[in-house]
């Protein structure tokens, strides 16, 4: 089947995809389908290869990477920022609290505010490591799901919605 070194991909010009297994363990345990970009080269010798999974796949797809390529101490630890209730949160509390509506209470019988904090996509803990070197091999595992790095728009009306949001722009000479 397909690997990583395909050679159509290796350029970087095409987006490849294979189903992905555990190491010495074709054909029993497949961790599941991933697509792959290389980074094109840029005249040294280091290479990225850009791996995309399903969310459901992320850790154990990563702890097979970590294994295989023996990364094991942290390069950075990920602290997210702390976070406070933004100006309009506080105004809509001030709106529900002055139109008196019931609040759920709580067992000490204060009023409680329910506001719903969602803090990355929910496979990584915010204190666990972003990437991974290894000593070994020099190879940097970097976790990057927490970023936004492409988006995908699928269906008919797809390209429509991609020529009324681009537009070229315009040539300027000096």
């Amino acid at each position: 089947g397909l690997t990583f070194e395909e050679a159509c991909c290796l350029s970087g010009r095409f987006e490849g995809s294979l189903d992905l297994y555990q190491a010495d363990r074709y054909p029993e345990a497949m961790l599941g389908p991933v697509t792959f970009i290389w980074k094109p080269r840029d005249g040294s010798e280091n290479r990225q290869l850009w791996i995309w999974v399903h969310p459901a796949l992320k850790q154990d797809v990563l702890g097979e990477l970590k294994a295989i390529f023996q990364c094991s101490e942290p390069e950075e630890i990920c602290i997210p920022e702390p976070v406070t209730p933004s100006v309009q949160e506080e105004k809509q509390k001030d709106v529900v609290q002055s139109l008196g509506k019931r609040r759920k209470e709580d067992k000490g019988g204060e009023k409680a505010v329910p506001v719903k904090k969602i803090i990355g996509d929910g496979t990584r803990d915010p204190l666990q490591a972003c990437s991974w070197i290894s000593p070994a091999t020099g190879i940097m595992i970097s976790d990057r799901s927490m970023e936004i790095l492409r988006y995908r728009l699928i269906g008919p009306l797809a390209h429509c919605v991609l020529t009324d949001t681009l537009k070229a722009a315009a040539l300027q000479t000096v």
